[in-house]
């Protein structure tokens, strides 16, 4: 009986372990090389803080929202599959351009995606 008990409490836990394990992982595998790759694009150091800058307020402005659409709706599940699928997109996309903007643009993008990931998880 312990066994059964045990597999049922334990399977969300090493789920979400899981997860948490990948997402952060990932944004470690990534975000030391970001800045590498806007400089490669030639941006300046004020243009590297203002697509820095995106992350923060993109969780600040967004994340709220998106939580109460997932609470009222009541599909947390869904939501969070739809905000990883757009920053998957999001990350491929950013590999495209090269001018300011539209790298900025992406990064909107990118923030928007990845704002609810941390609140719905």
């Amino acid at each position: 009986m312990s066994t059964i008990v045990l597999n049922r409490v334990g399977r969300p836990l090493l789920l979400g372990a899981l997860f948490y394990l990948f997402h952060w992982g990932a944004y470690g595998a990534y975000m030391p090389f970001l800045n590498v790759y806007f400089a490669k694009l030639g941006f300046s150091g004020s243009q590297f803080g203002l697509l820095a800058m995106l992350f923060p307020l993109g969780v600040l402005l967004c994340s709220p929202p998106l939580a109460a659409l997932a609470d009222h709706t009541n599909r947390r599940a869904r939501l969070l599959q739809f905000a990883l699928a757009g920053v998957v997109f999001s990350f491929v996309l950013l590999s495209v351009p090269t001018r300011f903007s539209t790298v900025a643009a992406v990064m909107v993008l990118l923030a928007i995606a990845r704002s609810p990931v941390l609140a719905l998880a």
